[in-house]
């Protein structure tokens, strides 16, 4: 009698349906639609991976789909047609020769190299050297200019008689391009102190120049640092400052707003804050520092968004399993938009989908009946990803009681 009991309690469990609430529809000619995971026994085929019914009572268009198995994807031009076909990926990566590397001719070279004596090289007339700006462009120094492969770019800075830049005497140091994923994108200020007119008097003040920049990755830049895009820090958030990283200007004569984007870590989001006025107000932290609070509202076209925090510990995620990668992931995975078919690591296309698209992660992170749905959805959006086979937990459950009883 107990051993029947467990039976029917475990076949209870199994069975057991759960009501899936509707999802944002991406297309907004059809608003009546919601995603349900297709049955195995469904009539159309295996190699379908979506199909579409209408249901009458509910009024609603419901899309039944599956991922494809890895080396496949979804095809289908709109979700207006009836089904869904899994297809081979006919786009993989390739590799073209690099500099001074062998070629038969000019098509074998990446780009902005030419084939010249069976080696592929830059055939510009350089009367000073040339340095690999990034991954495909190559460019002559100047007379006045240098090579520094410490940084991306750097200054040596000349000065007149009153301190201040002259550019006639100032060098500039270019690195060349280490390869992917490394961009220049990490940028360090110092101050200089001068003598500058003030409403036709010469006074004292000081103002912040860039010193140079440095290669990084995406997610490689700490707190305290400035970038050109947010993109490269660690906590994928920015705040602007001055150069001095305060919010008050350094100079008497400079009136320039801050726009010096600084890494910083946000704690949590006010929006429409009465004593702000009715803006925003951001508490952030510096790596381990004390909170602080930032007044969107007294920085010009500056947003809030309640996606801030979650978008912030999604990127972080990416960003640990990035650090982690393999060579190979590293370089084809940095950018998985612009490089949509090279990146073949499941775990850092998931987080990427997962930190540009919160409200799936936000309503798929813990449904795991709708797993074959999320699956659909990031292998619709990034071909190469591949599901991890599915495991019925209440079946796999039920086959435990049954060894123990």
């Amino acid at each position: 009698m107990k051993k029947i009991f467990y039976l029917l309690l475990l076949f209870a469990i199994y069975e057991q349906q759960n009501n899936i609430p509707n999802l944002n529809d991406p297309d907004e000619n059809n608003p009546s639609y919601m995603y349900l995971p297709m049955k195995k026994n469904h009539k159309y085929g295996d190699d379908i991976c979506y199909y579409r019914e209408y249901d009458d009572k509910l009024k609603y268009i419901i899309y039944y789909v599956k991922p494809c198995e890895m080396g496949k994807y979804c095809q289908f031009e709109t979700q207006h047609q009836m089904f869904g076909y899994c297809v081979d990926i006919q786009i993989n990566p390739s590799s073209l020769s690099k500099w001074k590397e062998s070629c038969e001719t000019t098509v074998d070279c990446q780009s902005g190299l030419t084939c010249d004596n069976s080696k592929c090289v830059d055939t510009s007339t350089c009367t000073n050297e040339f340095f690999q700006k990034d991954l495909t462009q190559f460019q002559c120094l100047t007379t006045n200019e240098k090579i520094d492969d410490k940084y991306c770019k750097k200054y040596e800075y000349g000065y007149d008689s009153n301190n201040n830049i002259d550019w006639t005497k100032t060098i500039t140091y270019y690195g060349n391009h280490p390869g992917l994923p490394n961009e220049c994108g990490l940028i360090h200020y110092k101050p200089l102190n001068y003598k500058g007119y003030d409403s036709g008097n010469l006074v004292d003040d000081v103002k912040y120049i860039e010193e140079n920049r440095e290669w990084c990755t995406i997610g490689s830049v700490p707190d305290g640092e400035f970038v050109v895009n947010e993109k490269y820090c660690y906590s994928g958030f920015t705040l602007n400052f001055y150069p001095n990283k305060l919010y008050e200007n350094p100079s008497k004569i400079d009136t320039s707003l801050p726009d010096k984007k600084l890494c910083v870590t946000p704690i949590s989001v006010d929006n429409k804050n009465k004593l702000a006025g009715g803006s925003c107000i951001i508490t952030y932290k510096i790596s381990d520092g004390t909170p602080k609070q930032y007044n969107l509202g007294k920085v010009s076209g500056a947003t809030c968004s309640y996606k801030t925090i979650i978008e912030s510990e999604r990127h972080r995620e990416f960003a640990d399993a990035f650090k982690e990668a393999n060579e190979e992931d590293k370089q084809n995975c940095s950018d998985i938009d612009y490089n949509i078919y090279h990146c073949k690591n499941s775990k850092l296309i998931k987080l990427w989908y997962f930190k540009n698209h919160i409200e799936d992660y936000l309503f798929f992170k813990d449904r795991d009946q709708l797993k074959k749905v999320l699956d659909f959805k990031i292998q619709r959006k990034y071909p190469t990803y591949a599901f991890t086979k599915y495991l019925n937990t209440s079946s796999l459950l039920l086959l435990l009681f049954l060894i123990i009883i």
